[in-house]
């Protein structure tokens, strides 16, 4: 046996440490699996069947055992610290006993089979599922009973949960048709867990939505728009948020064509009509009464995306220069495969001739001198023209890749979608002197707040150098 040994206060203070360590370690284990075991419950009691229901049953059990474990680990760490403290001055060998016993206790904390229940594997996955399957079951009661809406208490309610289900399950549908269309509930309730998650944004929207809330009269539209706005993903959302404040609708009622202006005071307005921003068919017409046409809420998303362009500093001669390659790229690769390989160097002369010849500006293919080259020339020329136009190009899905391309060739090439010139014949493009970067950026801007798929899926195919220098600019603008 050692004799009698003296600790000096560093090594009392420290031990003292180390006990506490563990009694706050285990407080806090405790803590968190008591929160756990709460909300396990909640949902195994919210009608789970199946697999996950059990699941449940095995993990409130695990963790009722694992919180038992804990007090009696708390307890102990208290004793050693208790013990400790009166006999501080005993033999070495105490103090030894006292650290190892520690040491075990925090062992059983951070490997014991309470904690090995968070890691496992599938944990994540099932919690999903079961969050999910509740939330699903919630939103169908609702809907059963959609007077229940108004006075539902999300405050303790996992709102974003809400927000994610909603906008993951109809992402891409249109708001009309065709199915799945989402219920008027669904709108509503994704629309109050986003205000009561987001305030200051509900804050930017009651402002700016103001011109077309008074009255009354256009309360579905006011919604339809907010529900967009608020499923929209990110960085779309906020870069929409952030710039809104300094777009105003100065007209909802505007006959004719909707657009958007700079004012003299340097103020961005946009022009629309409330009445007509639901439905246009192929050609860019208001359809009002078609609903199997997409379209809903793109020209009122679009005429913001003006807005945010210019706020951005744009027009972008990068993004300018990216549709001019991806233009040319896309004509140049249609063109040769009209010839034969090897492709010579007068295959590749005509080539180029024909391609500069499709281009704004350009005039027309010149002459060579030799008739049969000049009219197999002609001929590819008019194959490619007719190809993008008729194929490529063609249906709504195609109409920002139709537009730029209209821009780059002033609309030599087109397909279902075009500006054509105005009643005096001047050129959009040219005598106008509009960009193809300001119509593809409110275009794009447009199908990410709407959730276009198909015409997002039009852009990356048609322009993809287009398409990165559209997100650079995004995230630069955040």
């Amino acid at each position: 046996m050692q004799g009698k040994r003296e600790f000096n206060i560093e090594q009392k203070w420290g031990f003292l440490a180390k006990a506490d360590y563990g009694k706050n370690q285990a407080d806090h284990f405790y803590k968190n699996i008591s929160g756990w075991t709460d909300q396990y419950k909640k949902y195994a009691s919210s009608g789970l069947t199946g697999s996950v229901k059990n699941y449940f049953g095995e993990l409130e059990s695990t963790l009722n055992k694992g919180k038992q474990d804990i007090n009696k680990i708390y307890e102990a760490a208290e004793e050693v610290e208790n013990d400790y403290a009166e006999k501080c001055g005993n033999v070495a060998f105490e103090m030894e006993l006292y650290t190892d016993r520690i040491n075990a206790l925090l062992s059983v904390l951070h490997r014991g089979p309470v904690l090995n229940a968070f890691v496992a594997p599938d944990f994540a996955a099932r919690l999903e599922k079961a969050k999910k399957e509740l939330l699903e079951k919630e939103i169908l009661a609702l809907i059963a009973n959609p007077d229940k809406l108004e006075n539902l208490d999300i405050a303790n309610r996992d709102v974003t949960a809400y927000i994610s289900l909603i906008s993951d399950k109809y992402r891409g549908q249109d708001l009309f048709g065709p199915p799945p269309i989402i219920s008027n509930v669904e709108r509503d309730l994704l629309i109050k867990c986003f205000e009561h998650q987001y305030p200051e944004k509900e804050k930017i929207m009651t402002a700016f939505l103001k011109p077309i809330s008074k009255g009354g009269d256009h309360d579905n539209e006011v919604q339809c728009i907010k529900y967009l706005a608020y499923s929209s993903p990110e960085p779309y959302n906020n870069v929409f948020f952030k710039y809104l404040p300094k777009v105003n609708i100065s007209e909802h009622h505007q006959s004719g064509t909707q657009y958007f202006s700079v004012g003299i005071f340097g103020g961005k307005n946009i022009y629309i009509d409330i009445g007509r921003v639901i439905y246009l068919d192929s050609s860019g017409n208001p359809a009002p009464t078609d609903p199997a046409n997409k379209g809903g809420y793109a020209t009122f998303f679009h005429e913001i995306g003006h807005a945010i362009d210019r706020l951005m500093g744009l027009p972008s001669p990068a993004l300018d220069d990216a549709i001019t390659i991806d233009v040319k790229n896309a004509l140049r690769a249609d063109i040769e495969s009209r010839y034969l390989p090897p492709l010579s160097s007068q295959d590749q002369a005509d080539i180029d001739a024909i391609l500069d010849s499709l281009m704004a500006k350009a005039p027309l293919l010149q002459s060579t001198g030799d008739a049969a080259r000049d009219a197999f020339a002609n001929q590819v020329r008019t194959d490619t023209i007719n190809h993008f136009e008729n194929v490529v190009l063609k249906g709504g899905s195609n109409s920002t890749a139709s537009d730029v391309y209209g821009g780059v060739t002033d609309n030599k090439i087109h397909g279902t979608w075009a500006h054509y010139p105005d009643s005096k014949g001047k050129s959009y493009w040219v005598e106008k002197g509009h960009k193809p970067s300001s119509e593809f950026f409110a275009d794009a801007f447009s199908y990410h707040m709407t959730g276009y798929a198909d015409s997002l899926k039009s852009i990356e195919d048609n322009l993809p150098k287009a398409r990165k220098a559209f997100v650079d600019m995004i995230d630069a603008g955040q």
